[in-house]
């Protein structure tokens, strides 16, 4: 049996913030905010500086994301790695091992959680097999304790936050937590100079060292 990997979604696999951007758009057209916003900080302070605004402008946000029964489903394009990723399973390549996909997103109204609507999307584009698993988590900080309660072995992330979590834990636990987790290069996250040892380009790359590590 290969090693247990993962996958984050959004700012990899979906267009989230895309999708965000429509939503605020829809409540303040004048918000300034591009239709594909490529924002240098996670809280798009750059394109929102005003913190009270900005504050009460993604609350309002989220309300809406809410009221949409399948906004995880039928509100997101895929982003161009997604395609690696579809090949990579098509070509088998999630064989002997499970896949993964954890992610930070709350359920919406309705009766579908995020999960399930994050496995219906990841369907529809072709990233889906037989091995593969969704686990929707409500806060970042889960994610580490999940990579080690189920022995993932390898995980990928655009939050830098996230990632340096998993760093730390990994320097604290040492054998007892063998895990290697990777920063998805974005905009959004090229000020933690600290992680750029575990910074990756692509899933190319991401996928390359997996199988690697299993070869050696």
């Amino acid at each position: 049996m290969k090693s247990p990997i993962s996958f984050d979604v959004d700012g990899i696999l979906a267009d989230f913030n895309r999708a965000f951007a429509k939503v605020l758009n829809s409540i303040e057209p004048g918000c300034c905010v591009p239709d594909n916003p490529q924002p240098t900080t996670w809280f798009w302070t750059d394109l929102l500086p005003d913190e009270k605004a900005r504050k009460k402008l993604f609350n309002e946000a989220w309300r809406k994301i809410d009221a949409q029964p399948y906004f995880w489903y039928n509100q997101l394009n895929p982003l161009p790695d997604a395609e690696v990723l579809s090949d990579w399973l098509g070509d088998g390549g999630a064989r002997g091992r499970i896949v993964y996909f954890v992610t930070n997103r709350q359920d919406t109204c309705g009766d579908v959680p995020a999960a399930i609507q994050t496995k219906m999307w990841l369907r529809r584009f072709g990233m889906w097999s037989d091995h593969c698993t969704v686990l929707a988590v409500k806060d970042k900080l889960n994610k580490k304790v999940l990579y080690k309660a189920l022995g993932i072995k390898y995980s990928i992330d655009d939050r830098a936050e996230t990632v340096e979590d998993c760093v730390k834990e990994v320097c604290l636990a040492g054998p007892q937590f063998d895990h290697k987790p990777f920063l998805y290069d974005q905009p959004w996250n090229r000020d933690a100079k600290v992680l750029d040892h575990v910074r990756l380009d692509n899933l190319t790359e991401y996928i390359n060292i997996i199988e690697t590590g299993e070869r050696e």
